[in-house]
């Protein structure tokens, strides 16, 4: 799904409150996810859960770097 798309939605509906990011998305991950939707001000104040399968200590520091706010 396109982030124009959740944008485009967000202007007909209440904005969502949560999202649940795969960190290990192939093509755009949890991060870059993240970051675009931190980036824009329309959904900047959406709360954000990050899953993952496997997490070494290095992906896990960048995934708290993505995540906070």
């Amino acid at each position: 799904m396109r982030l124009s798309y959740v944008a485009e939605l967000h202007r007909h509906l209440p904005p969502p409150t949560l999202a649940v990011l795969d960190f290990d998305m192939p093509v755009l991950n949890g991060c870059a996810t993240a970051q675009r939707l931190q980036a824009d001000p329309d959904l900047v104040g959406i709360r954000l859960i990050a899953i993952a399968a496997l997490l070494d200590e290095r992906s896990s520091a960048r995934a708290w770097d993505s995540y906070a706010t």
